[in-house]
């Protein structure tokens, strides 16, 4: 299956954005560039195993990389705009408004093994309309995962309405993102901070460090939902609790009055400041959800997709530095 002339197009222009915007302080695009740059994903913080025309062949590894959206080494398929088609083999519901959905590579590739965590891929629809999704699971090595809200539009209505066993999906990248690969013992204490379905590429790195053994990492969930229901999770949530009661911490946080709420109504800095007890310089925080919400947290995202912009909101107020946090 191939991209349309718009898909193209698209894909062209933020390659173009993103060269424009950060080869001054990145790439360089050459022997004279602060970084040796050979692309707007190359050598540097930037890292781009691309092969779409404005993607770059990296070199040197940094705290960002970006594994596509084109090709990966030694994973899918690179040829230029190529998309691999997906069986969807599960599907099973989680909330009343999200479904966990369980796809197989029609070729014999072993998916999760090549998709670092919490890096987005491009799902392509039967109606030709694509966007990027989190796989939620690294430990399965047969299997690709999703925790997809259905808005009954788009994409996700889309999805909704495939039956067991069909084949319209198909799939690309990762997709540029934060390398957060290896790291889930490195810090002292990881704060994972979303709202509603942003829970996905937390949920990637949450399960990843539990299921490390030789990670000593402690972990504080803070989610924020509408109501008990609307946790995604939520039993898988209460068992790790169980299974791991000296590692994971978790803080629910509800707009509605319930014995599941440790506070009740929305997230605030003032909740923030006291659940978070560590800033120094081995603890990590991710932050995922609504652009509302991630502002109040940690400040606005600027730029392209996968840029960070200025730390801000409570997270700043708290004392944490702009390398500490990563927002999604």
């Amino acid at each position: 299956m191939t991209l349309s002339n718009l898909e193209i197009a698209a894909l062209a222009g933020v390659g173009i954005f993103c060269a424009i915007t950060i080869k001054r302080h990145y790439c360089g695009f050459g022997p004279f560039g602060p970084m040796h740059g050979f692309g707007p994903w190359s050598h540097g913080p930037w890292r781009g195993y691309g092969y779409g025309p404005m993607l770059g062949y990296g070199g040197s590894c940094g705290p960002m990389r970006g594994h596509g959206p084109m090709g990966y080494k030694n994973g899918f398929r690179s040829a230029s705009y190529r998309f691999d088609q997906l069986n969807l083999v599960g599907k099973t519901p989680l909330t009343h408004d999200v479904d966990h959905y369980t796809f197989a590579l029609a070729s014999s590739d072993k998916p999760s093994t090549q998709i670092p965590i919490t890096a987005p891929v491009l799902l392509k629809m039967p109606t030709g309309e694509a966007r990027p999704f989190t796989p939620i699971y690294n430990s399965d090595k047969d299997y690709l995962h999703f925790a997809i809200k259905n808005y009954n539009r788009s994409a996700s209505g889309a999805l909704s309405k495939m039956p067991i066993g069909s084949s319209g999906v198909s799939i690309t990248g990762p997709l540029p993102h934060i390398d957060l690969q290896n790291t889930e013992g490195k810090f002292k204490q990881v704060y994972l901070i979303g709202a509603g379905a942003g829970i996905t590429p937390l949920w990637s790195f949450l399960t990843s460090s539990l299921n490390k053994s030789d990670s000593q990492t402690k972990l504080k969930l803070i989610y924020s939902n509408h109501s008990k229901e609307d946790i995604i999770f939520k039993e898988e949530i209460d068992e790790l609790k169980m299974k791991y009661p000296n590692r994971l911490d978790v803080v629910h946080v509800l707009s509605e009055a319930d014995y599941e709420a440790n506070y009740t109504g929305r997230l605030n800095p003032e909740i923030l400041k006291n659940e978070i007890d560590y800033v120094g310089p081995d603890a990590k925080v991710l932050v995922s959800g609504p652009p509302q919400f991630i502002s109040m947290v940690a400040g606005t995202k600027r730029g392209p997709p996968f840029a960070q912009g200025q730390l801000g909101g409570a997270l700043r107020e708290i004392g944490f530095t702009k390398d500490q946090v990563v927002k999604f």
